[in-house]
């Protein structure tokens, strides 16, 4: 009797060892993957992010290494468990769990707008970005946009950008301000050739009436000049004075100046310029008059011919803008036509199909999400039985034949 307690109590015991071996089973080995990586067809950059989701959570965030590759291990989850690869924060392809597997698996993206404001090297303590006057970004953002960069509630940099004709990588993109405590300065860099920047910067030194601007790709505010005389280098004069392509104007305790390529701009200093007396009147002929012109000045004046182009959309702040230009170049803005003003902003209508069609899909993915879980459910499940119900057999078969089995050794033991 005794005998047979033990052997129930050793099935129970292995029937409970099966089912937790069944569903935790041992750690799998780790899988090896590597491949291509490839942001809108063309080679990811050094340094591109890539992260690896297993099971919905994040295993690891990396760095490529090497020009558009990458070699990577997933060692976390149990067979079977969804991986995720998303490359600068965009999904790019899934996987699943093997162990001890190499997978030759290239990682695609395709995206208008890539990264988002915390993958911007900054030292601002609150950098915001907005598209068309919404915080609100996605990955296929389409035409053109008005670009703004934000500390807080003051704006740091404006640009208009067209994304049906490029893309706009945030993961490149630096604005660094000023770490003086008397020389406001901003640097930009990262944003595509071509595009023209409005920037402001802070005015720490009050006697300050200008600023230098370094037009050229730099990588620290120091590769300015002391004396804004150096290479592709411009002293502008803060007052709305244009000079080329740029301008400036204060405002309150800041410098706002537009026209902008490449960009590092620091405060400065213009003194003022003393006008000369004028030169004395030659004198007239005896008995004589001037002949009607006392020797005016003949300056010609240059005239205004502002072009500008229809107004951009109403923006969620309830601003619409459009960009004037001066066909003549004169280099002042006197009759400048306004660039801003007020309208009544109101959301685009949305497609019905287009809800219907997310919704579909959404409810595609949820499906998809619980057949699989269903299944790796169902596949431990069938383990589990199939062990305990081949043990319960062999150990039943032994306990109902434990007599008969006994009795045969002893006719062994007495034929001996």
């Amino acid at each position: 009797m005794e005998i047979k307690k033990t052997l129930i109590f050793i099935i129970i015991s292995l029937f409970f060892i099966n089912i937790v071996y069944a569903v935790g089973g041992p750690p799998l080995l780790p899988d090896h993957f590597k491949g291509n990586v490839l942001i809108n067809n063309k080679e990811a950059n050094i340094g591109t992010e890539i992260k690896i989701y297993v099971d919905n959570i994040i295993e690891s965030t990396n760095t490529i290494t090497t020009l558009g590759t990458y070699d990577l291990y997933v060692k976390t989850g149990n067979f079977g468990d969804e991986i995720k690869f998303s490359v600068n924060n965009v999904e790019a392809t899934t996987s699943e769990r093997q162990g001890g597997t190499t997978i030759i698996l290239d990682l695609e993206v395709d995206a208008t707008l890539i990264g988002d404001k915390d993958n911007i090297n900054n030292n601002y303590e609150n950098l915001l970005i907005k598209v068309d006057g919404s915080e609100s970004l996605n990955e296929t953002i389409t035409g053109a946009k008005f670009i703004d960069f934000y500390d807080g509630n003051k704006e740091l940099i404006s640009f208009e950008f067209d994304f049906d004709n490029e893309n706009l990588n945030l993961f490149d993109i630096e604005i660094k301000k000023q770490t003086s405590l008397t020389e406001g300065s901003i640097l930009i860099k990262g944003i595509p050739e071509g595009i023209t920047k409005t920037a402001y910067l802070d005015k720490l030194t009050s006697s300050n009436n200008a600023v230098c601007i370094k037009d050229a790709v730099i990588t620290l505010i120091s590769e300015i000049s002391e004396n804004c005389d150096g290479t592709d280098e411009t002293l502008l004069k803060c007052d709305g004075s244009i000079s080329g392509s740029y301008s400036c104007t204060a405002i309150d305790n800041r410098f706002k100046i537009t026209g902008l390529s490449h960009s590092g701009v620091k405060e400065d200093y213009i003194a003022p310029v003393e006008e000369d007396s004028p030169p004395p009147s030659p004198p007239t002929s005896n008995g004589g008059s001037s002949g009607g012109s006392s020797g005016g000045s003949s300056k010609t004046t240059c005239i205004e011919d502002w072009e500008c182009n229809d107004w951009f959309n109403c923006i969620e702040l309830g601003t619409q803008r459009r960009i004037c230009t001066d066909k003549n170049s004169c280099g002042t803005i006197l009759n400048k036509p306004a660039e801003a003003q007020a309208c009544e902003y109101k959301e685009e209508d949305i497609i019905p199909e287009s809800i219907e069609e997310v919704t579909e899909t959404e409810e595609t993915r949820g499906i998809s999400g619980i057949t699989g879980a269903v299944i790796g459910l169902k596949d431990k499940t069938t383990t589990i039985v199939i062990t305990t119900f081949i043990t319960i057999i062999v150990l039943s078969a032994l306990i109902l034949n434990f007599e008969n089995i006994k009795n045969l050794f002893k006719k062994r033991n007495n034929f001996k």
